[in-house]
């Protein structure tokens, strides 16, 4: 799958973050007051219906990417969802996007990634 666009903070260790990203992964970025910590999940639920690509990736911050993975999984924010600095997790929606109509497909730790024979360690 390939992301159409990296969607960020404009907090600067997100926007680093994402900036490294999109290079990366040639992707264009922007950035959205919806993904401080802040902020409403469902604001950033209703920018995703509007953003110009299929396949977004979120640069953001805890707990604000736990709330929307929640809303976003079951409809509330009552969902035990743990993310860490770089975890990542890829969740399905289908459009338009609503609390409720995400799957997660996968939720992959930094742990995991930098570990002997992680996902990155096989990569270099």
């Amino acid at each position: 799958m390939s992301v159409d666009i990296v969607l960020c903070s404009p907090l600067q260790r997100a926007a680093e973050t994402a900036d490294a990203v999109s290079e990366f992964i040639s992707a264009r970025r922007s950035s959205t007051e919806h993904l401080v910590p802040s902020s409403d999940p469902a604001n950033l639920i209703k920018e995703l219906n509007t953003a110009s690509g299929t396949a977004i990736l979120c640069v953001g911050h805890e707990p604000h990417l736990s709330a929307l993975i929640s809303l976003l999984l079951t409809g509330s924010r009552n969902a035990r969802v743990a993310m860490g600095k770089g975890d990542l997790a890829c969740i399905e929606v289908a459009l338009p996007a609503a609390p409720g109509r995400g799957t997660l497909r996968w939720l992959v730790t930094t742990e995991l990634l930098n570990a002997d024979g992680g996902l990155l360690a096989a990569t270099r």
